[in-house]
């Protein structure tokens, strides 16, 4: 075997590992992906219900908080070893992240969660901002939707 040979053969085993090193982040995202969306929309469901008790509603919160915090973990490692193209993306989903955590659930989780009680604001004032926040989580679900299509195909071009 020359050296030509032997160099090529090394540079496709590392292009291999690299591609299958990829894809397999590439799926552990989507998988948090995947419960974040889930999260969010039983957040959406249980937000835009009027009759559930407000306990129920602030315990799918936490429960979304924990998702995310996975998310963005996964989210960080497709920054550090996807394509430039890939990163591109993945900055689209931190910008559509990071909106709805500064412009909704911040605000929301900051007046009635600390507190411990919501009852202070009154039923219609608890019930408009559930439903505010319930219609913002529905709404980053189709916008994170929109994302991942184009994630999956710049996915498709990084692995073949």
């Amino acid at each position: 075997m020359s050296i030509n040979e032997s160099n090529r053969s090394s540079q496709l085993a590392a292009s291999e590992a690299a591609r299958e090193s990829r894809q397999k982040l590439y799926r552990e995202f989507l998988s948090s992906l995947n419960r974040y969306e889930g999260a969010l929309s039983e957040v959406s469901a249980v937000m835009l219900e009027p009759t559930l008790a407000p306990d129920t509603q602030t315990a799918k919160l936490a429960e979304l908080g924990k998702s995310q915090i996975l998310l963005v973990d996964a989210l960080n490692t497709v920054w550090m070893t996807g394509s430039e193209d890939m990163f591109v993306i993945a900055d689209r989903y931190v910008g559509r992240l990071s909106k709805f955590s500064s412009d909704d659930m911040a605000p929301f989780t900051d007046r009635y969660i600390p507190k411990g009680s919501y009852s202070q604001y009154g039923e219609d004032e608890w019930r408009k901002s559930t439903s505010a926040l319930g219609a913002a989580a529905r709404t980053l679900v189709t916008d994170l939707e929109a994302i991942t299509g184009d994630f999956l195909k710049q996915a498709r071009k990084d692995l073949t």
